[in-house]
This record gives C-alpha cells, structure tokens and sequence, in this order.
C-alpha cells in the first residue's frame, strides 16, 4: 500500500510539472514581443506582436501587430498579418520609419519565398493602411514594354520574390524595390533583375485618410 501512495504521488508530481510547463510554455509564445529596431525616430512608439496560433492547429502563423505609445504602453493601431508556418520572434518583422514617426513600412514573409509588407501612417489619433497598387502588375507591365531589352519574363517560375520598402524618400515619397522570380534579366534566367518602383503618399499629415499614388518604376541600379 505504501510503495502504490508513493507511485501515485510520483506521477500526480510528473503531471503537475508537465502541465506548469507546458502553460509557461504557452504563456511566453503567446505573450507580445517588441519586434526588433522598431522604436520611432521620435522615441515615442514601438511595434510589437503577437502570435494568435501558437500551437500551429491553424497551419499557418497568424497574429497582431500593435503601435504602443512608449509613455503609456497602450496601443495606438493594430493590424492582423499572416505567414506559411513559422512562429515569428523579434527578428521576424522590419520595421522602417519615416524621419518625421507618421508613417513606418513593415515587411515580414507571408509565404515560403516571398518577402511582403505594408505602410501606415498616422490619421487623426489611430494608424491607417495605405493601399499600394499592386506592385507585381506594374513591374510585369513595365517589363512588357521594356520588349526584351533588359528584362524578359519567364512563364511559369512565379512564387518567389519579394517586395521591401527599401528607403524613405523626401517630399512624402518612398523606394519599394520589388523582385520575381519570373522576371529577369534577358539572357539570365538565374538572374531576378531587381526594380525600384516609387510612390507618393498624399495626404500624410494625418488629418484626412493618406492616398499612394505610383511615381514611377524603373530598373534598380543594385541587380
């Protein structure tokens, strides 16, 4: 009898610690982390996130992204992303902000591969995304009429690429630089030519809601 209390205190003992493990487990995967390099020039902001699907029964990685005012620690805006799998830390998102802290772009992997990101800027007291014309339709309309001379598309080896705002720009502009695997350069298919397509945010001073408009695109001189 005393050797079955002994055994059954052992395993109540075994099972208490797997259980406290695995919530401290959980607890430190779901709790926010601030991403990396992500403090505002200004000192006032940072951005963190948080892992919605720390377990992986989704299949994908999904979560929040927040704006935390510095002084307070309450968040300013939030936006959802998602990626192919991984559960991200405090290097798994860029963060770049522009001079004056109203506006940031964040790139982060949605996909095995594939490189994406995102910009906001500030509108009254919150954050707003600015939607981007799709960059991918204007690089492959750009090349198109680029006839062959520098780039030339290559059906079928599409998926991978990326699409990083590479630097802020004076008078409210900013370089995306952008590459597929599908377009590179003529003769070098091993090759993605990089291009640097650049936007105009109007409308940033954070009164009324933020527009960007395409400037232009042109060939990186960096491929």
């Amino acid at each position: 009898m005393k050797h079955f209390v002994k055994l059954l205190a052992a395993l109540c003992f075994i099972s208490l610690s797997v259980f406290v493990a695995m919530a401290e487990n959980t607890s430190a995967t779901q709790q926010s982390i601030m991403i990396d390099k992500s403090l505002s020039p200004d000192e006032s902001k940072y951005l963190t996130i948080k892992d919605k699907d720390p377990d992986g029964s989704e299949g994908v990685a999904l979560g929040t992204a927040n704006v935390i005012n510095v002084a307070t620690g309450k968040s300013l805006g939030s936006f959802d992303w998602a990626g192919f799998g991984y559960h991200p830390d405090k290097n798994a998102f860029k963060v770049l902000w522009r001079a004056d802290s109203k506006a940031f772009a964040i790139s982060w992997e949605i996909s095995r591969g594939f490189v994406t990101n995102a910009v906001f800027c500030r509108y009254r007291d919150g954050w707003v995304k600015v939607d981007l014309p799709k960059c991918y339709s204007l690089v492959k309309n750009f090349s198109q009429d680029d006839g062959g001379k520098h780039v030339t598309i290559y059906p079928g080896l599409g998926g991978k690429g990326h699409e990083v705002v590479k630097e802020w720009l004076p008078d409210n502009k900013f370089c995306l630089e952008a590459s597929y695997r599908d377009i590179g350069i003529t003769n070098r298919i091993d090759r993605e030519q990089l291009f640097s397509v650049i936007y105009h945010i109007e409308n940033s001073d954070g009164k009324i809601p933020p527009k960007v408009v395409l400037e232009k695109v042109e060939l990186s001189p960096e491929s």
